[in-house]
């Protein structure tokens, strides 16, 4: 689902704990589990290295603080910032694992808030705590330090404390807002497919603030995509493909497709999730999700019989529905490797378009 919104209202305060204590990210990161030593525990229990914890800490600190000085962070606009900050990192693939854990350990907290957008009581103290921490009020490290949008306190600070009304001190949840990159804008063919699909987290973006549009996609890649898009994902899915090892960011995704039928392996009990996809292998998956058939005399693309046979009534079918185009020149493509606006596109079209 919209997994890395679900991880945000969980994490992102407690790794915008870093802001205040810019003297030391890993004792930012003891000072936090020492106030929340079973929210630590539970992902070290389910595998997540300290290590992964503290780097993920500081790459989400160099990330606030980088915004901060061009765009001054304050209580107001604090959950906006910070979310973006978890959403670039998150999409990292180092982080996959922990994602999928903190999806795994808390799914009614994760789901109540993606479909109330409420903070759930799990995470509240975490949200008060960590918001009056980032701008230097009660902090326990005794008295503030520099650094992103806490920095030090001064009487002007204390004096503008004094002016924010109550309600102003309560944490929102942050909205899930639209998300733009550098290098698609809307004139773009694919912008408004691209742009849902990275506001509701099915298809992210890089953290350089680029979508990278003509970037091809992976079969792991993909296998993420299409069990977001259907909103299946399985924590408890298992496979035995030889090159798919419960380790990898990508295992309960894959699970999770093949389990439902969405992906088939190959002959030798590979997946090879690091191959790149081609268009007719994405018409194939979206297909057995669809189950759409193709009319009895489809208009045939000139290069039909590059089509695979495996894969040919799928990419009749959704192009009959208009879910995916050929080429000007009359031709389809199928062995071409899909991109990531093309991916997009076909996705948006077969589960999300009106």
């Amino acid at each position: 689902m919209k997994k890395v919104l679900a991880i945000a209202l969980s994490v992102i305060m407690i790794f915008s704990f870093t802001s205040v204590y810019a003297f030391s990210v890993k004792e930012a990161y003891k000072e936090f589990k020492s106030i929340h030593p079973e929210f630590v525990d539970s992902l070290i229990k389910e595998g997540i290295e300290e290590k992964t914890i503290i780097s993920f800490m500081s790459d989400v600190y160099d990330y606030v603080v980088e915004v901060d000085s061009y765009t001054p962070i304050t209580k107001q606009n604090f959950e906006e910032n910070a979310m973006s900050a978890v959403m670039d990192v998150s999409s990292r693939e180092k982080y996959y694992k922990l994602q999928d854990t903190l999806l795994i350990l808390y799914p009614e907290a994760i789901k109540l808030a993606v479909t109330q957008g409420k903070v759930a009581p799990e995470f509240q103290p975490l949200v008060n705590t960590i918001k009056r921490i980032y701008f230097g009020e009660d902090n326990p490290g005794g008295g503030s330090s520099g650094g992103g949008g806490g920095g030090g306190s001064s009487e002007e600070d204390d004096q503008d404390d004094e002016e924010i009304k109550p309600e102003d001190n309560e944490p929102t949840t942050p909205p899930v807002h639209e998300i733009s990159f550098t290098d698609i804008d809307s004139s773009h063919w694919a912008y408004t497919s691209v742009s849902y699909l990275a506001s509701n987290f099915i298809l992210n973006g890089y953290l350089d603030g680029t979508f990278k549009p003509e970037n091809n996609i992976t079969r792991a890649e993909f296998a993420k995509i299409i069990v977001s898009a259907t909103d299946t994902f399985d924590s408890n899915a298992v496979s035995s493909f030889k090159d798919v090892s419960s380790d990898d960011w990508y295992y309960y995704y894959v699970s999770t497709a093949y389990n439902k039928g969405y992906i088939t392996g190959y002959p030798d009990g590979s997946f090879r999730p690091n191959d790149k996809i081609t268009r007719a292998d994405i018409c194939t998956i979206v297909n057995r999700v669809l189950k759409a058939s193709p009319s009895k005399n489809p208009e045939a693309f000139k290069d039909d019989s590059e089509i695979p046979s495996y894969a040919k009534d799928s990419v009749y079918a959704l192009s009959e529905k208009g879910i995916v185009n050929g080429f000007s020149n009359g031709t389809f493509a199928p062995k071409t490797y899909a991109t990531r606006a093309q991916t997009a596109k076909i996705i948006y079209a077969a589960f999300f378009e009106k």
